[in-house]
């Protein structure tokens, strides 16, 4: 057996005093802390003189260095005489581990993560006098009124973005709530109300899982319970509930039939099934149900929440004067109502990225990271922040900050927000390589970094929800499939991973699917492909998710093409397509399907034109304006120029195409494009 325990230092006495009481047959003895290698060396060469039902332990400094090489280069001694117990100093020893220790940690049975959390003591109980029964009810009084002001300065706390603190006083006020004796209705109601307040603070702070968590504990307490409160109270848990893209569709939709109360639930189903709609690309209906929420809603920071709901609406959907104009509205709104005017830096700060205002951009993200309390708060605003170094052109400080992000969203267990700069990074990754920008060695590291967040999340957060042993395979595979020669392993990860979302979360089912399919069509198995795609195109119906349902037509009309399928079944899926894009009623998804589509065609198909593609999302873009669209629009209808013979009408588009990024700062791409030009005997006008 081969453990690895990571943890910070001050909870291995307490890891070791657990499993010492858990194994009482097992010896477990002081770990060993080696100064260097030859130390460890003799540690291992004793080791395997010894049988394997005795327990060899020792530490790994943080750092890794000459202990960790020589653990390294000695690996098979792991496997060898004595069971090992190998502790890891939290985060950044279990980064060493995979950087220099990378062979010895395949040799692992299992690896455990440990935040330490201390247990209370049992409560025994007897026979009671009347005074202590009397003295418990004055006790159990208390605890109501106290749980009633907790809440309320929590909420007070949270309109202020004041988390970390809005947290530590509601958790201290459910632990009462956990006592024994606290079972009246009254007491469920309260109960329940405070785990809504500790999911809501949760989630801001990206720790999903443990919010799915709580609202849980809360569902399982107001069980039973058929008050108008106790109702009330139940309905709140159900649309606070995290799915694997925001809020749970199931719950939201369970929370409708709840009966009785609707003068309280009403409203908040609004604001769910906006923020719901908005996530899945109903981007239409969004609209209309925040509006139709401000219409009745009267407390002044649940409108400008919503105001900044509608700020981030419209930025997806492409209209961001639209957007500006309704973030600064939300700003004042936050003023009126005493709340913090950060919630409206994210949507406003990405808005000016897209834009290409970069300064802009940099420096209302800037100034949300810094006015912030604690970092898993603004986790989004400093993934964008990493996004803007890379497509300034710095693609090393990018990828190196969006690493920082998940290792510290690890430490604060921030379960989403570590996911979410992975996926970034992927995402990052994909673009560096498309535009010629990374070293032989950045993909293999890349993949060594997700194989290790895979293992960190898995340790740290568990795998309940199973959101991430979906997504985490998905990401995966989405690097491997940019190297040829790993395309097999990258349709086995995507497998997997479809497999697990068709067990175990149908939500994801849509985006497993169409990623599966994307990579049949990379492998020429477009009969697959197609077989693949529609079950992502069904499974998006099911879950009125338009966004993938969108996305999934689009790549079924490129596998129609490169099979060979006649015109009229290709005109049939593009007319489809076509009709989804128009029900999202988001000019920015029509234009980034439109695009896609135009850069997987063969550049000779004439169904559908490529070009004409091209041209139809150049314009969409212009009008947003989104220029970093815009000039890989041109540059796609130059690449499919060239491909026809027509040089001249290529550098025709190259050229602004260079000017627009030159313009605007964005030299993610310039390099590549200058390249382009030129090839063809042009000058590239701007900032090279």
């Amino acid at each position: 057996m081969v453990a690895f325990v990571a943890c910070a230092a001050s909870l291995r006495p307490a890891a070791l005093e657990y499993l010492r009481e858990y194994g009482k047959t097992w010896v477990i003895p002081e770990p060993a802390e080696p100064a260097d290698g030859a130390e460890l060396l003799t540690l291992l060469v004793e080791a395997v003189k010894k049988p394997s039902r005795e327990i060899v332990a020792f530490v790994i400094p943080k750092d890794g260095g000459p202990v960790m090489n020589t653990l390294n280069l000695h690996r098979e001694k792991l496997r060898e005489g004595a069971s090992k117990l190998v502790f890891i100093e939290g985060a950044e020893g279990m980064a060493a581990l995979r950087s220099q220790g990378r062979d010895a940690y395949t040799f692992r049975d299992l690896l455990a993560y440990l935040n330490g959390e201390a247990p209370l003591p049992p409560v025994e109980v007897g026979e009671e006098s009347e005074e202590l029964i009397h003295a418990r009810e004055r006790y159990r009084r208390a605890v109501r009124e106290q749980g009633a002001a907790a809440w309320e300065l929590g909420e007070k706390l949270r309109s202020r973005r004041q988390f970390v603190e809005a947290e530590r006083l509601l958790r201290r006020a459910l632990e009462q709530y956990d006592e024994e004796g606290m079972t009246h209705e009254e007491d469920a109601e309260h109960y329940a109300n405070l785990c809504y307040g500790v999911a809501s603070t949760l989630g801001h702070r990206s720790s999903e899982a443990q919010s799915l968590q709580i609202v849980r504990r809360g569902l399982k307490r107001i069980e039973g319970h058929t008050s108008e409160h106790a109702l009330a109270a139940r309905a709140d848990l159900l649309l606070i509930a995290e799915g694997a893209y925001g809020r749970n569709r199931n719950y939201i939709h369970e929370a409708a039939r709840v009966p009785g109360g609707d003068e309280h639930v009403r409203p908040n189903l609004l604001f769910v099934f906006g923020q719901w709609h908005m996530r899945t690309g109903n981007h239409g209906e969004a609209g209309r149900t925040l509006s139709r929420y401000l219409a009745i809603e009267e407390h002044q920071f649940n409108s400008a929440l919503a105001i900044v709901h509608q700020a981030e609406l419209y930025t997806a959907m492409g209209k961001l004067s639209s957007a500006e104009a309704r973030a600064r509205v939300a700003v004042e709104a936050l003023s009126r109502s005493a709340a913090s005017p950060l919630y409206a830096h994210g949507p406003l700060g990405e808005l000016f990225f897209l834009r290409g205002e970069l300064d802009s951009a940099e420096r209302i993200l800037d100034a949300a990271t810094r006015a912030a309390m604690c970092d898993a708060s603004v986790t989004r605003e400093r993934i964008f922040l990493a996004g803007l170094s890379a497509e300034r052109g710095d693609i090393e400080s990018g990828f190196s900050a969006l690493r920082d992000i998940a290792q510290k969203s690890i430490d604060a267990g921030s379960d989403g927000g570590h996911y979410r700069s992975v996926a970034t990074l992927v995402e990052f990754l994909t673009k560096a390589h498309a535009a010629c920008r990374l070293s032989p060695d950045d993909l293999p590291r890349a993949d060594d970094d997700l194989t290790l967040a895979e293992d960190l999340s898995r340790a740290a957060f568990g795998t309940d929800p199973p959101w991430y042993t979906i997504f985490f395979p998905l990401r995966r595979s989405e690097l491997l499939a940019l190297r040829p020669e790993r395309l097999p392993d990258a349709l086995a990860l995507s497998q997997l991973a479809l497999d697990r979302a068709r067990a175990s979360c149908a939500e994801i089912v849509p985006e497993a699917a169409r990623i599966h399919g994307q990579h049949l069509i990379l492998a020429g198995r477009y009969d697959e492909a197609l077989a693949t795609l529609a079950l992502a195109e069904s499974a998006a119906r099911e879950e009125e998710y338009l966004r993938e349902l969108a996305a999934a037509q689009r790549l079924t009309v490129v596998a129609l093409v490169l099979a060979g399928h006649p015109a009229s079944e290709i005109e049939a899926r593009l007319t489809a397509l076509r009709q989804t894009l128009e029900s999202t009623g988001s000019p920015r998804i029509t234009a980034e399907n439109l695009l896609d589509l135009a850069r997987a065609l063969p550049p000779t198909t004439t169904l559908p034109e490529p070009l004409a593609l091209a041209d139809e999302a150049l314009e969409l873009f212009t009008e947003m304006p989104y220029p970093a669209k815009e000039s890989l629009s041109l540059e796609t209808a130059g690449d499919v120029l060239l491909a026809r013979g027509d040089a001249e009408g290529a550098l025709r588009r190259y050229k602004p195409a260079f000017q627009i990024l030159s313009r605007y700062g964005l030299l993610l791409r310039a390099p590549l494009l200058q390249g382009k030009i030129d090839r063809l005997g042009g000058v590239a006008e701007g900032v090279s």
